[in-house]
């Protein structure tokens, strides 16, 4: 018989919408929960829609990337960086963990 485990990983932020100054750096905290007791490899895949708009010209668009990902036991903030704009910029994100 294997041993039971009743471990998790959740994912969570503070609010649904981010706003920042142009030419800030647009860093979001996303917090992590993993009551398994190591750290657990796998890869973070998001997708970014971008829209911008300036002096009536507005253009979109989408990037996705994935890259090798740890997520550390316990309870952990991770900042996300999606860089600094001088135009005003609509980012959605969209993301997966996958576990190795």
């Amino acid at each position: 018989l294997l041993p039971a485990v009743n471990a998790e990983i959740t994912f969570s932020l503070d609010a649904k919408e981010y706003f920042f100054a142009l030419g800030q750096e647009a860093v979001v905290m996303l917090k992590s929960s993993n009551t398994y007791q190591k750290d657990i490899q796998g890869t973070l895949t998001y997708t970014v829609n971008q829209k911008v708009s300036n002096g009536g010209v507005s253009y979109s668009s989408t990037n996705t990337q994935s890259s090798s990902f740890t997520i550390p036991k316990g309870d952990q903030d991770i900042p996300m960086s999606f860089g600094t704009s001088n135009d005003p910029m609509t980012l959605t994100v969209d993301s997966a963990h996958i576990y190795h």
